[in-house]
């Protein structure tokens, strides 16, 4: 896929990164085969591709949940998607874990291709 960017003039993707992939519980994550957000990183870098990281936790409608994992539904009485501390402290895991990742991608280290996160 990526040689066919590349031939296209284009010389960065905007990725997704979907929680509910990587989350099958609170606080587990998985970043392992086909959820390797590392692997994806380097293979981009390697492509020379620019990263636009969009790591959620709330990605996009087009998705299921928007990304979010469907363990958030067992509690009723917190809303998905809000400010309250129960309910974000979950996504504050999400972001922490995803985001071990990403920074050592980080075009501003001079040794990674993510541009925007």
């Amino acid at each position: 896929m990526f040689p066919r960017i590349l031939g296209s003039g284009f010389n960065a993707v905007s990725l997704d990164f979907f929680w509910g992939l990587h989350s099958t519980e609170s606080g587990q994550f998985d970043f392992t085969g086909i959820r390797d957000i590392n692997l994806l990183l380097t293979i981009a870098e390697e492509e020379g591709l620019y990263v636009i990281a969009r790591l959620g936790p709330y990605i996009n409608a087009e998705i299921s949940m928007g990304g979010l994992p469907a363990y958030l539904t067992k509690n009723g009485s917190q809303s998905l998607r809000s400010m309250d501390p129960e309910a974000s402290a979950e996504s504050l895991k999400w972001l922490d874990a995803s985001t071990k990742t990403a920074v050592k991608h980080q075009v501003t280290d001079g040794g990674g291709s993510i541009v925007t996160y």
